[in-house]
């Protein structure tokens, strides 16, 4: 059984790390491209582990069907490949919805594609089920998704992740103006390998999501235990038996034994935001704030396993103060830090950022690029010389 999720592109090596080390197989597949990844499960409850333990993923979906398609004859195809749905474990008598995604030049359009998946299917489960499921279209029980590719390579998948993302996390309940994508904060503790093992502190924490992240990473705490019964996952009665029992990550730390998150910016509102999203985390009791300059952080830590955070991309200031940014932020950093901390960033300036490590005699032991909305940002990881 094939499980597919959706990524931010370019994020699959990160995503097949935290894959591996929760004890999922990736596999090649010939959909896969930058924004998007296959593994293997052994069936629901792996499926359910996997909505309750991953936290890089956006999407994440059982692969229905998959197959490639003559582009002379298309339709004839896609019909076969509905066929081959197995209905059953999936699919009960609620309204269900197609959502069609192609790229390339074909000769019908996404909604066309959409269409003529929907009818057949419609079809298909009245056969196998005895019953002709509604159509909903804006608040259906089940999403299956069909994707055809530029070569004509066809998936279609049931979307387990309901109608917002797995990487929209309960807790936000402060936006930040420049807020961070949750599956971002954790791709870069992912590629930190952040494992709570000491302190951990962000000093341009925005809304706090590497900090909450952080945290639900180092005790274990599902993505997903905020969301709960908001997931359309358990529409489909093979996962019905599992829905009390949601997975969660290994836990690296017990919270008693939890070593200290600390959390910074020169904000006193976004401080004030973050403590807001911490709270309805449930976290903010192992989290110590404070307003005030990135400078700062060594008054406040200085023993870090991790110093991580999203500094500002100097769109509107220019490069040279931007530079002078971020040489007091590497050089907090580093007072802050034990013998052999880390220092994680996600930003867009990455030749900056590997100019001050030449400069500093440090090593950027990871770079990994990944697209985020109209720019290229890199996960970076700097460590001592």
């Amino acid at each position: 059984m094939r499980a597919c999720a959706t990524i931010a592109p370019g994020l699959r090596p990160v995503v097949h790390r935290e894959l591996e080390r929760n004890g999922f197989t990736p596999v090649d597949d010939a959909l896969d491209n930058a924004g998007w990844t296959t593994f293997t499960v052994d069936g629901p409850l792996d499926l359910a582990d996997a909505i309750g333990r991953l936290r890089t993923l956006h999407r994440l979906g059982l692969v229905l069907a998959a197959g490639s398609l003559d582009p002379d004859d298309p339709w004839d195809g896609l019909d076969a490949l509905v066929d081959e749905i197995d209905v059953d474990p999936w699919f009960a008598e609620g309204p269900f919805a197609v959502r069609g995604h192609r790229t390339g030049d074909h000769e019908f359009t996404s909604m066309e594609l959409a269409a003529r998946v929907g009818d057949r299917l419609h079809d298909h489960l009245a056969t196998e089920l005895g019953t002709r499921p509604p159509v909903d279209l804006e608040a259906p029980d089940a999403i299956v998704r069909v994707h055809v590719d530029d070569a004509g390579h066809t998936r279609l998948w049931l979307d387990l992740a309901g109608q917002a993302g797995l990487h929209r996390r309960s807790y936000r309940d402060y936006d930040h103006p420049a807020g961070m994508k949750a599956s971002l904060a954790a791709a870069l503790l992912e590629l930190a390998d952040h494992r709570a093992r000491g302190p951990f502190a962000d000093p341009m924490a925005g809304g706090g999501t590497l900090v909450t992240e952080a945290v639900g990473r180092a005790l274990g705490l599902s993505p997903m235990r905020l969301r709960g019964d908001e997931l359309l996952a358990w529409h489909a009665p093979a996962l019905a038996e599992h829905q009390a029992n949601l997975g969660a990550p290994e836990a690296f730390v017990d919270r008693e034994q939890a070593p200290a998150f600390v959390l910074g910016d020169h904000a006193p509102n976004h401080v004030e935001g973050a403590q807001r999203n911490l709270e309805a985390a449930g976290v903010a009791d192992l989290v110590d704030t404070y307003a005030g300059d990135a400078r700062q952080l060594p008054d406040h830590v200085d023993d870090a396993e991790l110093v991580a955070t999203n500094p500002p991309y100097g769109i509107r200031s220019g490069e040279a103060p931007l530079a002078d940014t971020y040489r007091d932020l590497i050089d907090a950093g580093l007072a802050s830090l034990a013998d052999d901390g880390r220092i994680g960033l996600l930003t867009p300036k990455a030749d900056l950022v590997h100019r001050i490590a030449d400069e500093r005699g440090l090593t950027v032991a990871e770079d990994e690029t990944v697209k985020h909305g109209r720019l290229t940002i890199h996960l970076l990881v700097v460590d001592r010389g």
